[in-house]
């Protein structure tokens, strides 16, 4: 589980906009392992939602804001796992 994730203010740095998505491809492959079918984002602050969504979360009655593997885990060869 992610708890938090938070970008340095520093626009100069040589990272910005590297870390969150190696981050979330950790955090997809390892719920995939797990054999999740979703990943769900609890209470995002209102600006981080458009970064979320950019990254295909979406809004999920019932659920949240959520990324949902199963597209994802039925294209895999399970063999190779």
């Amino acid at each position: 589980m992610v708890l938090y994730l938070q970008r340095d203010p520093d626009n100069s740095l040589a990272t910005r906009g590297y870390i969150a998505p190696m981050c979330m491809s950790g955090v997809r492959y390892y719920a995939l392992l797990l054999g999740f079918r979703w990943i769900v984002v609890k209470d995002p602050l209102p600006e981080a939602r458009a970064a979320y969504q950019m990254d295909g979360f979406r809004q999920v009655r019932g659920i949240g804001l959520a990324y949902d593997l199963s597209p994802i885990y039925a294209s895999l060869n399970h063999e190779e796992l």
